[in-house]
Formats: C-alpha cells, sequence, structure tokens
C-alpha cells in the first residue's frame, strides 16, 4: 500500500490511458503475439524509451521487453509519439505494464490485465482489429506484413478522418485448384439513438445523443471479395473508413469474414467501436 501511495504521487509519472492492444496469431503455435500501442506523449525532440513488462496474477516479472517509438502527426497536425510494445506469450491471464520515458525523466505509464484465449488451427480464425491512420511517412512508422499504418491508442476520432482498419485472418480453406478465397462485409452502425440516454456497452458507459437525419449518416456497409495471392499461411486484411458523412457520436463496425471454399463455407466476425468527434 505504501509503495502504491509512492507511485501515485510521484511527479514524474503521468498515468496514460490512451492504450489499446491487438492480439495476432503466432508463428509459434503455442503462443499469441500481442502489440500494445500507447499513444498522447508530447512532442520532444528525442525519442521517448519505452518498455514493457509482463506478470502473473500473483505479480512476479515473466518477461521485460523495449518498444518502438514512431512520430505521429493527427489531422490537426498536432505532432506526438506513439510507443508500440510487442511480445509473443503464451495463452492464459497476465498483468502488464507499458512505461515510456522522455528525456526529461518523465514516465507514461499504464498498466492492467489482459486474458489471452488460444487461437483454434481448425477453424477460420480472426485477429484483432487495428483502427488507425494512414501515415504520413511509410519509412516511419508501424508496419505489419508489409502494410503500414499509424495505429490509434484511443477509440476517438475526428469527423471527416479517413479511419484504416487491419486484422489478419486464419485458418483459409483451399478451393481444388490450390485457390483461395473470402468475402469482406463491413457494417457501421450507431450505438445509441435517444437523446439524453446513458447505456452499458463493453464494459463502459457511453452517452447518446440525438441525431438530425437530414444533415448526416447514421450507417454504412461494405462488401470486399479477396483473393490473397498466397495459398497458405495468414492473410493480411486492410481497409479505410470515411468518417465525413458520419455525425459525432459512437460508433459499432462488425467486421465478417466469408471463406468462400466450395466444398466448406464458413465464417467468423470480428466487432470494435470508435467514437466520432
Amino acid at each position: 500500500e505504501t509503495i502504491q501511495r509512492q507511485y501515485a504521487e510521484d511527479k514524474g509519472i503521468i498515468h496514460n490511458n490512451m492504450l489499446s492492444y491487438s492480439h495476432f496469431c503466432s508463428a509459434n503455435p503455442d503462443k499469441i503475439e500481442v502489440a500494445f500501442f500507447q499513444g498522447g506523449i508530447p512532442e520532444a525532440e528525442q525519442k521517448p524509451e519505452a518498455e514493457i513488462a509482463i506478470f502473473d496474477l500473483s505479480w512476479n516479472e515473466l518477461e521485460r521487453r523495449e518498444g518502438a517509438v514512431y512520430p505521429v502527426v493527427d489531422a490537426s497536425d498536432d505532432k506526438s509519439w506513439l510507443a508500440v510494445h510487442k511480445l509473443e506469450i503464451t495463452p492464459g491471464s497476465y498483468w502488464f505494464g507499458v512505461r515510456t520515458r522522455t528525456e526529461e525523466g518523465v514516465r507514461w505509464v499504464e498498466r492492467g490485465l489482459m486474458e489471452l484465449n488460444p487461437f483454434s488451427t481448425r477453424r477460420l480464425e480472426l485477429s484483432r482489429v487495428v483502427l488507425g491512420s494512414l501515415p504520413q511517412d511509410d519509412n516511419d512508422c508501424y508496419s505489419r506484413k508489409d502494410i503500414h499504418m499509424l495505429p490509434r491508442p484511443s477509440q476517438k476520432s475526428k469527423r471527416g478522418e479517413i479511419i484504416s482498419v487491419y486484422l489478419e485472418v486464419y485458418n483459409l480453406e483451399q478451393n481444388l485448384d490450390g485457390s483461395r478465397g473470402f468475402t469482406v462485409e463491413v457494417d457501421v452502425t450507431l450505438v445509441e439513438d435517444d437523446a439524453e440516454k446513458k447505456i452499458a456497452y463493453a464494459g463502459g458507459t457511453i452517452r447518446s445523443r440525438k441525431l438530425d437525419p437530414e444533415k448526416s449518416t447514421t450507417s454504412l456497409s461494405h462488401r470486399f471479395t479477396r483473393a490473397p495471392a498466397s495459398d497458405t499461411g495468414p492473410v493480411a486484411e486492410f481497409f479505410t473508413v470515411d468518417t465525413s458523412e458520419l455525425d459525432p457520436a459512437n460508433y459499432r463496425m462488425i467486421i465478417k469474414i466469408n471463406d468462400n471454399n466450395r466444398t466448406r463455407r464458413s465464417s467468423n466476425q470480428v466487432p470494435c467501436i470508435f467514437e466520432l468527434e
């Protein structure tokens, strides 16, 4: 208790809740790859130093690793830093702590509990979604499977921004000729619909807003057909959503993947939430 009080009162520590994480299937079948995205770190002349530590449920340290730091320029030309912490770990429940330290000695920290479930090797599986922005410079940004992006640690975006969406598809079946194909169905819908009303969703509470149907759209739908060049292995799915026609509010995005294998059709879907300001 004394240590926690001193930790909370340390003026050099800033508790940073601009943090999100996504998990992916690892090349090691016994592990899961996890990427943490920590933002809201003000611009400085020198890159901050970033690290992550993983603990068991009794707070015994299991692993500590340095992270990468990238420059970010948002739609308002405000500059900041994005820290990306990556590791591979066996499925289970863990405490984690992330820290990014500036040259002035200020530490931007966050900690929490995560639960990682194993991926199936038999059925169609999807990674967690990474929402982000399109980078201005592909040479100094986060990338995965040769796709460059600026992950968004916060669920908030400004109306009119282009939101990038990244996920991975696992265990696609082959057709008789060895080819693979799948269809992507994207539905963006308004979470709230009544003014002055609070509702609970995904562990939190959001306030709804009344929309003017003459001035905005409350939903979007997209459909894509994909034909991966490779005949085996994970497939990266990447697309963008134009928010210019959506009114400021909270939205739910459902991404459904349909395996177009002719002999055994299967599907899976993954949800995410974002807020337009």
